[in-house]
């Protein structure tokens, strides 16, 4: 492992630490799950059980 390169990762960590430990990720994937059962809701309610759709998005 080269000095510069641990040199500019810390760099990278100081710039950004408060991005790293923040909850703003976890408060992001929360309001993916709500957008992704409102989806699977629509699709359910235009297709014929949104089973075929619902099996496509989850691969």
């Amino acid at each position: 492992m080269h000095s510069n390169q641990i040199a500019l990762w810390k760099r990278e960590l100081l710039s950004g630490a408060d991005q790293v430990f923040s909850n703003k990720k976890t408060e992001e994937k929360a309001n993916n799950e709500q957008d992704n059962e409102f989806l699977y809701s629509k699709i359910w309610s235009f297709t014929d059980g949104g089973i075929l759709f619902k099996k496509v998005l989850e691969k």
